[in-house]
C-alpha cells in the first residue's frame, strides 16, 4: 500500500519549503569487543551525540509561525508530515515513511478534484499522545484560520466551503470575492494613520491614541530586545578582537548594538570622486562616532562610554542578578545589556519626532499594524459568535470531511481490505490545482499541545462521539478560536511552546545532559540538544527508532564549518561549494568525504524594496549596475554555481528554457544617467546626491549583505554596483546586518541580498501573488501598491495585478507545457516590476567525516531533493 519511492527528505519538513539541513558533530567514543569475540563498533550510538553545525538561529521553532530557515530546520527534527518527497519531487507516502498518510488518492471530476488521506492507526507523539485525526484537523484549521499568519499558504488552496467559514457567512459563494480581510487592515491603518497624526502635530492624543502609542512601545522594546539576542549571538560567536571590522573590542556588544540601532554611526568623508565615503582608521577599520568622541572625550558619544561604565559598577544593578543566581561576571553583561537596550528605548521614544522614527523606520510600524488589524479581526468573529450563543454560524469547512473505513480504493481502483477502522481524510476543491497536494502535505502538530486546555477537550469530546457513531458531522469543534489573534498569540505561540516544539519526529528535544528540553535548556551556549525519540516506531510498520540516541546541532557562522570539519569539530557540514573550498577539502581526502555535490534547490537575489525606492526606473537603474556575472566567476567559479536570470530554482521543470539576461549589466554611467535624467532625477543636493525636485526622492540607499560577514556571495558585486551608482550621483551605503533576516520580515530593507528556497512545485503565490499573506509581499510593499492612493503607483498596481491573475491561470491545470508557458509571463512581470534581480543558483555540498560515519547507512543517490541525511533516524556510526 505504499507509494512507490527511492529515497525521501526528511518526513517532518514543511512541503511548501524545501529546508535544506546543514549539520556536523563530535563527541565520545566507545570501541572493544563483545564477550564472544565479535568486533563492535568503534563509536557508541547510545552515548556519542552526533553534533551537526547550523547557522544563526533566531530562535522561534514553533512549526506553525518558524520564519527563518534554520528555525524550521531544528523544528523539522521534532515533527513529521502529511507526506513526504522522493528523489524524483514526487508526493509520497506509506508505512516505511514516516508520513501520517499511509495512501492517499487524487480524483477528479468535472469541475472538483476530491484528495482522500488513509491515515495511519497507532501512532504517538514523543511525549506518548496519540496522534490521531484530529490532530490532523486541528493543524489544518490552525493554516486555514484567518487569523494565521505564518509561511504556509494553504488558504490559498480553493477548498469547497472555506470561503463561507473563513467570512462565517453561509451564503457565501466559493468563487465570491469579499472585502472582509482588508476591512480588518483599513481599520489597522486607521488606528495607525490616527497616531502619526497626533505624533505629527495634526491631530488630537484621544484616549485610544494615546493607548495605541503604548502599545507600539512595548512593541518596539520587545523588537530592541529581539535586536539584542540576535547581535550579542551573533558577535560573541563569530568576531574577536583583531577580526572585527571596528574598534570595538572582543566582547563588548552594546558598542555594535548602538551602531546596529542607529545610536552611533561611520564617520564619513568625501573622496577624491567627490562622492561620500566611510572613514577608516590606520589599522583598516571603520571610525564610528563612539571611537571619535571617545579619542577626543567630545560630547555626546563619550557620554554613552560613561554611562555604560557606570551602570556596569552600579552594585545595586549586578545583585540583583548575582541574587538570582547569575556569576558575577555574567550578571555584569546582563546590566549591559539591560543598559542598551533602555538607552536605545529611551532615545527613540523621548519625543514625538522619536516614535514617528520608529513608526516608519522600524519592523515596529510593521508590527503595530499588524496587531492593530488583528485587535479589528478579533473583535469581529467575537461579535458574531456573540450573536449566535457563543457558537460559530459555520462550524466547518464543508470540503474537509472525515469518515471510518475498513476498506480501501487505491489509484488503480482496487478494493483492499484493512486490519481494522481507519480513518480517512477527504478533501474536496473546485477546479484542479496542480499545487494542492503540496499544500495538503503540511506538517501535522499535537492539538494538546499547542492548543489549550479547554478547545482540546472541546475536540476530543466530539472525537469520542464520532468513533461511536461513526459520523464525521459531528466533529465541529478543532481545537482552534476562529479569528482570534490574542489566541494564537497567547496559546499556539506561547514563548514556552515556540522555543520547545514538540512532535512526532525522529527525535524529541532535550538539554545538554540528555534530560527532558525545555523552552530554556532545548537551545542554549549555540547548541541544540535532541534525544532519540522513543515512539518513533509507530510512525509505521517499516520504521524504527532513531539508530544514534542524542543529536545536537552547533550553531556557527557558514565560514567555519570547513575548520570544524578539518579539526573534527563536525562530522557532517555543508561548507560553501567553491574552488578554494573543494581544494582545501581534497588535501583531507584520508577522512573527509566530499563527494556529494548538486545543484539546490533556490537561488540568490538581489531585492529592491518600492517601499524605499519608488520610482521603478531607478529600481531598473540599480539592476542594470549589478554584475550578477562575478558572483560565478569570482566567488563560486563555474564548477559550483551558475548565473540565473529570472526569479525561479533552475532546477525547476517551470524555469524558462533559453532565457537571458533581462536587463544586462550596463558598465558605462552615461547610459545609467541617460536613464535617471529622463526619470526626472536632474538635480544634486548640497551634499552632491542627485534627486528629483518634483518628488524630492533623493538617490541615497543602504545595501545590505544578510549576516554578520562580508564573506558573502553578493558583497564584491554591491561594492563594484557602489562604484558605478556613485559615478551617477546615487549615495551608497553598503553594509552587513545581523538582523537582515527579522528585517525582511517587516519589510523593512531598502536593498538587499539574500537567497529562497525555493518549494517543490513553481506555484508563485506565496513570494508574489496580490493575496498572500506571507512576510515576503512587504518586501515588494504590495500593501501600498494596492491602495494605489492617488495614483502613485500605476505602474505597479496594473504589474501586480496581471502576475497576480496569470498566477491563477497556471493553478487551474495539470499541464506542464501550459503552466510552463503562464510562469515564463509571469517571470517576466517579476521583472517587469524590478523588485527581484536573481543572481546565482548554486550547488550544495556535503562533507562527512568517513571515519565516524557509515556511508552505507546514509542515502544512497542524495540530489536536490534527498540529503545523505534524509533518513536520519538510519544515519549510524562505524
Amino acid at each position: 500500500m505504499n507509494k512507490k519511492f527511492k529515497k525521501v527528505l526528511s518526513a517532518a519538513m514543511c512541503s511548501l519549503l524545501a529546508v535544506t539541513m546543514i549539520t556536523g558533530c563530535g563527541g565520545n567514543t566507545d570501541d572493544g569487543n563483545t564477550d564472544d569475540g565479535t568486533v563492535t563498533k568503534t563509536y557508541n550510538a547510545e552515548t556519542r551525540a552526533f553534533t551537526m553545525a547550523i547557522g544563526a538561529i533566531d530562535g522561534n521553532f514553533n512549526p506553525f509561525f518558524y520564519t527563518a530557515q534554520n528555525d524550521g530546520t531544528v523544528a523539522s527534527m521534532t515533527q513529521v508530515s502529511m507526506l513526504s518527497t522522493d528523489a524524483d519531487g514526487n508526493a509520497v507516502c506509506g508505512e516505511d515513511l514516516p508520513t501520517v498518510a499511509k495512501d492517499y488518492t487524487i480524483t477528479e471530476g468535472n469541475d472538483t478534484t476530491t484528495y482522500r488521506f488513509l491515515i495511519k492507526n497507532g501512532m504517538k507523539f514523543s511525549d506518548g499522545y496519540d496522534l490521531t485525526v484530529m490532530d490532523v484537523l486541528f493543524s489544518l484549521y490552525v493554516y486555514l484560520d484567518v487569523a494565521y499568519t505564518g509561511s504556509v499558504t494553504l488558504y490559498s488552496t480553493d477548498i469547497q466551503g472555506l470561503n463561507a467559514y473563513r467570512s462565517q457567512d453561509s451564503s457565501l459563494s466559493d468563487s465570491a470575492t469579499n472585502d472582509y480581510t482588508s476591512k480588518f487592515t483599513n481599520e489597522g491603518m486607521a488606528r495607525l494613520d490616527a497616531v502619526i497624526a497626533a505624533l505629527e502635530g495634526t491631530g488630537t492624543k484621544t484616549a485610544q491614541v494615546l493607548a495605541d502609542i503604548e502599545t507600539i512601545k512595548e512593541l518596539f522594546m520587545e523588537e530592541l530586545e529581539s535586536d539584542w539576542t540576535t547581535i550579542e549571538s551573533s558577535f560573541s560567536s563569530s568576531y574577536t578582537e583583531d577580526s572585527f571590522e571596528y574598534n570595538f573590542g572582543e566582547g563588548e556588544a552594546w558598542k555594535y548594538y548602538y551602531l546596529n540601532e542607529g545610536i552611533i554611526s561611520v564617520l564619513t568623508y568625501t573622496n577624491e570622486n567627490g562622492a561620500t565615503a566611510q572613514l577608516k582608521d590606520s589599522n583598516g577599520k571603520y571610525m564610528t562616532t563612539l571611537d571619535y568622541h571617545a579619542t577626543y572625550n567630545t560630547n555626546p558619544s563619550s557620554d554613552l562610554i560613561d554611562e555604560m561604565e557606570a551602570a556596569a559598577s552600579d552594585e545595586s544593578l549586578i545583585k540583583a542578578y548575582t541574587d538570582d543566581g547569575a556569576t558575577r561576571e555574567d550578571a555584569i553583561e546582563y546590566v549591559k545589556r539591560d543598559t542598551a537596550i533602555q538607552t536605545v528605548y529611551d532615545t527613540y521614544t523621548a519625543t514625538d519626532s522619536g516614535l514617528l522614527n520608529v513608526i516608519y523606520y522600524w519592523s515596529t510600524g510593521s508590527d503595530a499594524l499588524d496587531q492593530f488589524a488583528a485587535e479589528a479581526r478579533t473583535e469581529y468573529y467575537q461579535e458574531l459568535k456573540d450573536q449566535n450563543n457563543g457558537e460559530l454560524a459555520v462550524e466547518t469547512i464543508s470540503g474537509i470531511t472525515v469518515e471510518r473505513v475498513t476498506s480501501w480504493t487505491d489509484d488503480d481502483g482496487n478494493v483492499i481490505s484493512l486490519d481494522d477502522e481507519y480513518d480517512v481524510l477527504q478533501i474536496v476543491i473546485n477546479d484542479v490545482d496542480p499545487k494542492a497536494i503540496w499544500n495538503f502535505s503540511v506538517t501535522v502538530c499535537p492539538m494538546h499541545y499547542y492548543s489549550d486546555s479547554e478547545h482540546y477537550q472541546e475536540a476530543m469530546a466530539d472525537y469520542q462521539t464520532y468513533l461511536t457513531t461513526k459520523d464525521g458531522s459531528d466533529i465541529t469543534h478543532f481545537g482552534v478560536e476562529l479569528g482570534d489573534s490574542d489566541w494564537y498569540n497567547d496559546v499556539v505561540q506561547d514563548s514556552d511552546k515556540n522555543r520547545n516544539p514538540v512532535g512526532a519526529g525522529a527525535y524529541a528535544t532535550s538539554n545538554q545532559n540528555g534530560g527532558e528540553g525545555t523552552a530554556s535548556t532545548f537551545w542554549t551556549n549555540k547548541y541544540v540538544y535532541y534525544k532519540r525519540n522513543e515512539y518513533f516506531y509507530t510512525m509505521g510498520e517499516g520504521i524504527n527508532n532513531a539508530v544514534i540516541k542524542y543529536v545536537q546541532y552547533r550553531e556557527m557562522g557558514d565560514d567555519k564549518v570547513l575548520n570544524a570539519l578539518i579539526n573534527g569539530e563536525v562530522d557532517y557540514g555543508t561548507p560553501t561549494a567553491n574552488s578554494a573550498n573543494q581544494t582545501t577539502l581534497s588535501q583531507y581526502s584520508s577522512y573527509l568525504d566530499a563527494s556529494t555535490l548538486y545543484d539546490t534547490s533556490g537561488y540568490g537575489y538581489v531585492g529592491i524594496n518600492p517601499k524605499y525606492v519608488p520610482d521603478h526606473e531607478v529600481r531598473q537603474v540599480i539592476m542594470m549596475a549589478m554584475d550578477t556575472s562575478m558572483i560565478v566567476s569570482d566567488y563560486y567559479t563555474k564548477d559550483f554555481a551558475s548565473t540565473i536570470y529570472r526569479p525561479m530554482s533552475k532546477t525547476s521543470w517551470a524555469y524558462p528554457t533559453g532565457c537571458t539576461s533581462y536587463y544586462g549589466y550596463e558598465t558605462q554611467s552615461s547610459v545609467l544617467i541617460e536613464l535617471l535624467e529622463a526619470a526626472g532625477y536632474t538635480s544634486f543636493n548640497s551634499s552632491g546626491v542627485r534627486y528629483n525636485p518634483t518628488s524630492g526622492e533623493v538617490l541615497k540607499y543602504t545595501f545590505t549583505i544578510a549576516g554578520e560577514s562580508t564573506d558573502h556571495p553578493a558583497y564584491a558585486m554591491f561594492l563594484k554596483a557602489e562604484t558605478l551608482l556613485e559615478e551617477c550621483g546615487f549615495d551608497i551605503t553598503v553594509q552587513t546586518n545581523v538582523n537582515a533576516l527579522k528585517d525582511l520580515n517587516s519589510g523593512n530593507l531598502t536593498v538587499w541580498a539574500a537567497a529562497w528556497t525555493s518549494s517543490i512545485d513553481p506555484d508563485m503565490y506565496q513570494v508574489y501573488h496580490k493575496d498572500s499573506t506571507a512576510s515576503s509581499v512587504k518586501n515588494w510593499n504590495y500593501s501600498e501598491i494596492l491602495k494605489n492612493s492617488n495614483g502613485e503607483w500605476d505602474y505597479e498596481y496594473d504589474i501586480v495585478q496581471e502576475l497576480s491573475d496569470i498566477i491563477d491561470l497556471a493553478r487551474t491545470t495539470n499541464n506542464r507545457t501550459t503552466r510552463k508557458a503562464y510562469y515564463s509571463q509571469a517571470l517576466d512581470l517579476v521583472m517587469d516590476l524590478a523588485v527581484e534581480l536573481p543572481t546565482y543558483q548554486r550547488k550544495d555540498n556535503e562533507v562527512f567525516n568517513s571515519t565516524i560515519l557509515d556511508r552505507s547507512s546514509m542515502t544512497a543517490n542524495p540530489s536536490t531533493y534527498v540529503s545523505l541525511i534524509d533518513r536520519i533516524w538510519e544515519v549510524d556510526y562505524l
